[in-house]
């Protein structure tokens, strides 16, 4: 039985979370012909994604990037795609989601260094979305021991 799976890519060209986003889907790619995929990136990061398979789609997303708007966006859009999983490749998670939960927590870095944030507003919104990740998440992936230390530490998970 085939699976569709959504794969939050909007973070393609950052550093750390665009290369594992990239080593992801070409890995999977490599050794997955049987699921479908559908990838959500922005609007100017379409065409770095080339030379994918056919169970692959590319889909835009167009919100800015923490906002209430990206929430409710995709909310929407799997809704309408009737996922069965959503793998988000960053903290932060659909408002609501029909459909099963992957989140990668890279680290916490917002939280344990606030004062390189731009205000407050930004601490209390990381700390908000991680924790709400955690807790609205089927299962949660940390790229190193030490990320889900820090997680364990910080949230009492």
């Amino acid at each position: 039985m085939a699976y569709t799976i959504g794969i939050d890519a909007r973070k393609l060209h950052d550093f750390g979370i665009g290369t594992y986003v990239r080593n992801l889907v070409y890995h999977l790619a490599a050794i997955d012909a049987e699921n479908r995929y559908v990838l959500f990136t922005g609007p100017q990061r379409k065409d770095a994604l080339r030379d994918l398979p056919e169970n692959f789609r590319i889909l835009t997303e167009s919100s800015p990037v923490y906002s209430v708007r990206e929430l409710v966006a995709l909310s929407w859009k799997l809704f309408r795609l009737d996922l069965d999983l959503y793998h988000a490749t960053h903290y932060v998670l659909p408002a609501v989601s029909p459909c099963r939960v992957v989140v990668t927590i890279h680290d916490i870095i917002h939280l344990l260094y606030p004062e390189y944030l731009p205000n407050r507003l930004a601490f209390f919104y990381a700390q908000r979305m991680i924790r709400r990740s955690l807790a609205r998440s089927d299962r949660v992936i940390t790229v190193s021991r030490n990320t889900k230390s820090d997680l364990t530490r910080y949230f009492d998970v």
